[in-house]
């Protein structure tokens, strides 16, 4: 709730300017110190949206914080409001050290900046910014650069168009950046008004340039301009800022590549087609005939949907180099691809000319023959590497870098092959990494034997397939099953792989399954259809697969057959519904007698006004109740169920309908009162695990130096805000020399919270080994930390890059929620070599979760410990308040127990009672006074 003396001081002061709108962002949704994505509904009634902001941060209540340095870069902006506006003011907060540089716009125009340097938690006010806009108009902020300073808005007002102002200006063209000269129209909604501008940043007056055509810009300008009329006051001054990037244009991939180290913008005017792309940082593998490249398009520029094989014209964007690999960043979507079906031959190669000439070969699809793993038999798996060698008598590297690959999760061959891959590059080292199977080509001969105890098991509309995995000298890599709902079934040929097709519905069917797995399920197949099914081994992979064929495969068969059961007899019993701050769990007891449901619809709502299902309409699955109301399907047994991401402190309703069958012959009973249940949700309590800042102490933080003199020290100046910090470096007198040493947090009790989030700040100087971010479940809190299990969380970082020296860093949330339920520990390991010492700063180090089962607040809050809540119903319970009654109800008021209070101390047995929700109440004879809560027995 915002402070009243403010809004009765606002209310004076901004009735005097024909006050308009306010912006208090009350409805602002978002809450702690996650950025998130979302809109609301702002005062004005239009829907706002906001793009990586946070909103745990006040001026007058609520307010909205823009972040730094975030992907897409953050901002929010208001919907499109009517009837004009005169001015605009807002108060706005520097968050932490880095210095504000915001911007607002109207309709996308610069119309203010305001700043803010060294001023960390001082609310200042950006004065009155004149706009004068006679139409609809949406209002943003936004930081001038990503990497201003983090900055709190709030109170955002503007007054009505005053009709004695000439209208703003308005430009035909956006300030942004663009890659070709612009002509920009300059228009004026008052009649008969006068346009003067300027492109050298000064004030325009009626001595500057009138605007009587288009204004042709072709470098980078700041263009501003002011409307006069007779009779009226000049207008407000409409501002943009053009960034006109030069392009250079270079015919091929090897052009491209040939012109780094420069920061310029290139256009490729030559076709290229791509080979390969992920969905991790929407990267792209292209190449000519030239060379090839990778594209790393982070942002998403790139909305064009692209096949591989299709041919791609007219990239632009810049080039750099990341962990030793050349990269190309897009600046624009390059359009629809301009051919398709290009076929890439691999060029062969030794591993000895790729490791000797790998600039020329990165990003290109290579082949190198005669491969053969040193890790044959065992199972590829993400994120590793692989020795491989050739007949050049080299050894190289093979590493998973492609996370979606189906290669993951399959035996490593053995033997000679070849490999066909994308040479790419990490710190670490320079790799070459398959697309799929297919690019690895090996001929192993044909399997041995066929699998045994081939058998096919309808159950309802689908079909388990099992077997038992084959024996024998040549085993599979894999096993190729074929569906069909005609009896003959044709062989696979070799060197040819077989797509997979689960779809039966057009009578054929294919699955390829990893030797070592037993099973698969066909399903939503027809009824009264009979299917057939065929296995076949094979080795190898790509061109160089070989099925076994020979001898008779084993086949199986199995007929649909569903039968079509009446009505269920009866309704589940024992529907309860308990719920924690943002999830409702639904539990029942099923149904019984003489038919026995299929299943269970529950519906969900916010209203208590639910549509009964129509038999032969299924209804599909909704578990996303942001819009009042949602859905479930559960199979007969479950008995459970979570509603999750819920609104918090509201009632949620909730019936059942148990059915039989499915599609046109579902059947749901109805009739009668279906069972029903409603509960309220809670609300989220912060919990902070662990908050260090160096300032007074190491805050019971271990040190532990595992190689080298050096150690983690505290220094008292360079912290945060001018306080004390973590500090370790390997530079000692005169010279870098190895270490490796650890900062140990003390103990993290994450048993009593949940999605618990870590975050910290760091600075780097110098150059070095990069830091290391590891948390342990199994540490004992004073050993060795070599001596114990530690997963690395550096990958979910944000690093600073040291560039300038000494920026502190914000690590962005990492999430280690997966580490509940245990101590942890979480650690900064600290390394450097003979050759690099870098010097590494951590401060403000803070681990927050949720309180795992918080319960909603009420006015009358209850003044006493009650514990467990929820629980069984046994109830230990500790009283801090004057009380000599204790009453339990229900929901409606019904009286359900009550036990008079001679200590404040009890504990009292409602297991009797049904699950679900209760008010537990605490009367005081003496003064009249009472307080309530909410129990959950469940």
């Amino acid at each position: 709730m915002k402070n009243f003396a403010f809004l009765l001081i606002f209310a004076m002061s901004f009735g005097l300017l024909s006050a308009q709108g306010l912006e208090t962002f009350d409805n602002f949704t978002a809450t702690g110190s996650s950025y998130s994505n979302g809109t609301f509904t702002g005062q004005d009634g239009s829907l706002w949206t906001y793009t990586q902001c946070r909103g745990d941060y006040e001026i007058t209540g609520k307010a909205i914080m823009i972040g730094r340095n975030r992907e897409p870069q953050s901002n929010f902006y208001s919907g499109t409001i009517s009837n004009g506006i005169g001015t605009l003011s807002f108060d706005y907060m520097q968050a932490f050290s880095t210095n504000v540089n915001l911007n607002v716009l109207i309709n996308d125009v610069v119309v203010g900046n305001v700043t803010s340097s060294g001023e960390p938690g001082v609310i200042k006010n950006s004065g009155v910014i004149d706009v004068n806009l006679n139409s609809d108009f949406v209002i943003k902020f936004i930081n001038a650069n990503n990497g201003d300073g983090q900055v709190v808005v709030d109170n955002v007002s503007w007054t009505a168009f005053n009709p004695n102002m000439v209208a703003t200006p308005d430009f035909s063209y956006p300030a942004g950046q663009y890659f070709n000269a612009i002509d920009v129209e300059i228009t004026c909604e008052t009649p008969d008004a006068s346009i003067y501008y300027t492109t050298d940043g000064t004030d325009p007056t009626t001595s500057s340039t009138i605007y009587t055509e288009p204004i042709t810009i072709a470098t980078s300008t700041t263009l501003k301009a002011r409307a006069y009329a007779a009779g009226l006051d000049p207008s407000s001054i409409a501002q943009a800022v053009y960034t006109i990037n030069t392009v250079i244009e270079v015919a091929t991939l090897a052009d491209l590549r040939a012109a780094y180290p420069s920061t310029d913008h290139f256009k490729v005017t030559g076709e290229v087609v791509l080979t390969f792309q992920q969905a991790f940082r929407n990267q792209k593998y292209i190449q000519d005939a030239t060379a090839a490249i990778l594209i790393d398009d982070n942002s998403g520029i790139i909305t064009s949907a692209y096949n591989t094989g299709d041919g791609i014209t007219g990239i632009i964007g810049t080039i750099s180099e990341y962990e030793g690999m050349l990269q190309f960043v897009p600046a624009l979507d390059p359009g629809a691809a301009t051919s398709s079906g290009n076929q890439i031959t691999p060029q062969v190669i030794t591993i000895e000319e790729l490791n000797n000439n790998f600039e020329d070969y990165e990003a290109e699809l290579v082949k190198i023959a005669d491969a053969v793993f040193a890790d044959a038999g065992a199972i590829f798996e993400n994120g590793l590497v692989y020795q491989i060698s050739d007949n050049s008598k080299a050894t190289g590297d093979f590493r998973t870098t492609f996370w979606d690959v189906d290669y993951i999760g399959t035996t490593i061959p053995s033997g000679p092959g070849s490999i066909i891959g994308l040479p790419n590059s990490r710190e670490e080292g320079n790799y070459i990494s398959s697309r799929s199977l297919a690019d690895l080509e090996w001929s192993f001969g044909e399997p041995s034997n066929y699998p045994t105890a081939f058998q096919a098991t309808p159950v309802n509309t689908s079909v388990k397939l099992t077997w038992e995995d084959a024996t024998g000298e040549i085993l599979p890599s894999g096993y190729l099953l074929l569906a069909s709902d005609e009896y003959n079934i044709v062989a696979p040929t070799d060197g040819i792989s077989v797509a997979n097709d689960t779809d039966l519905s057009d009578g054929d069917g294919a699955m390829n399954i990893s030797y070592g797995t037993e099973e698969f399920d066909f399903t939503d197949l027809q009824n009264n259809v009979t299917y057939y099914f065929k296995i076949f081994s094979y080795a190898g992979g790509g061109s160089a697969i070989d099925y076994k064929t020979d001898g008779t495969p084993p086949a199986a068969q199995a007929t649909i057959v569903v039968t079509i059961k009446p009505e269920p007899t009866n309704y589940p019993t024992d529907f309860t519904a308990s719920a924690n701050a943002t999830n409702i769990t639904i539990q029942w007891t099923d149904a019984t007698g003489e038919v026995l449901p299929d299943g269970y619809l529950i519906l969900a709502g916010n209203q208590n006004n639910f549509q009964y299902p129509v038999d032969a309409t299924p209804v599909e699955d909704d578990t996303n109740l942001s819009d009042g109301n949602g859905a479930m399907n559960i199979a007969q047994g479950v008995q459970t169920f979570s509603f999750s991401g819920l609104e918090q402190q509201t009632t949620y309703y909730f019936m059942i309908f148990p059915y039989t069958n499915s599609g046109e012959n579902l059947d749901y009973k109805t009739d009668g009162t279906p069972p029903a249940t409603e509960t309220i949700t809670g609300t989220i309590q912060i919990i902070t695990v662990l908050n260090t800042t160096f300032n007074d102490s190491w805050q019971d933080w271990l040190r532990v130096s595992v190689t080298g003199n050096e150690e983690w020290d505290r220094d008292n100046t360079y912290g945060i805000d001018g306080t004390a910090c973590a500090r370790m470096s390997g530079y000692a007198n005169s010279q870098s020399n190895p270490n490796e040493d650890w900062l140990i947090s003390p103990a993290l009790n994450l048993s009593n919270t949940s999605n618990e989030k870590l975050t910290f700040f760091s600075a780097v100087g110098y150059t070095g080994p990069s830091m290391a971010l590891k948390i342990s479940t199994d540490y004992d809190g004073s050993g060795d930390p070599g001596n114990f299990t530690w997963t690395d969380l550096s990958d979910q970082v944000t690093w600073p890059t040291g560039e300038p020296y000494w920026e502190w860093t914000e690590s962005g949330e990492i999430n280690i929620s997966s580490f509940g339920e245990a101590t942890a520990y979480i650690a900064f390991v600290y390394t450097s070599t003979a050759a690099e010492s870098a010097t590494w700063e951590v401060d403000n180090i803070e681990v927050t979760g949720e309180e795992s089962n918080s319960i909603p607040s009420i006015e009358n809050t209850i003044h006493a410990s009650i514990y467990p809540n929820p629980g069984n119903g046994l109830l230990n319970i500790r009283i801090h308040q004057p009380a000599s009654l204790l009453e339990v109800l229900t929901l409606t008021g019904q009286l359900m127990y009550q036990q008079a209070i001679n200590h404040d101390q009890l504990t009292i047995d409602l297991r009797h009672l049904s699950k679900g929700v209760y008010f537990l109440k605490l009367n005081d004879a003496n003064t009249g006074i009472y307080s309530t809560t909410k129990i959950i027995i469940n």
